[in-house]
């Protein structure tokens, strides 16, 4: 589920998630 959130563009909220996808950075 926190996948799915981070490509969304909320990965800010899961930092180990954000982390594979700079994208939100």
């Amino acid at each position: 589920m926190s996948d799915r959130s981070v490509q969304s563009g909320t990965g800010q909220k899961s930092g180990t998630d954000s982390l594979q996808i700079p994208d939100c950075t």
